[in-house]
């Protein structure tokens, strides 16, 4: 007995819809959670504060680079250093704490 293409079609559909739709579930958690954290983006500072604009890295492997160095910044164990360094916005020195500091230079030497 052969199968029903129709049949098989809609399994597709709906299989790609509900994968859709889970993907975007842990998209819009991951962002509620970023948005309600008390621990604020500590990267975003660091590349503002290092003149780094990353409008000028708006491709897709930019994007994925970032959430990437994003992620890691919010598992960061250098956090109260990181803050200290930021207060006291003193140029250079975060290479010494900063997890993401290869990641920073990249971006840094890409625009020159």
């Amino acid at each position: 007995m052969a199968a029903n293409p129709l049949l098989l079609e809609s399994i597709a559909v709906l299989g790609a819809t509900a994968l859709a739709l889970g993907i975007a579930a842990i998209a819009a958690l991951g962002l509620w959670r970023a948005m309600n954290d008390e621990r604020p983006l500590l990267l975003s500072d660091l590349l503002a504060f290092e003149a780094i604009d990353m409008g000028e890295h708006a491709t897709d492997a930019g994007v994925r680079q970032f959430a990437l160095a994003a992620k890691i910044c919010m598992q960061c164990d250098a956090r109260d250093r990181c803050e200290a360094w930021l207060a006291g916005r003193e140029p250079g020195g975060y290479e010494a704490f900063c997890p993401n500091a290869e990641y920073i230079e990249r971006l840094r030497t890409s625009r020159a």
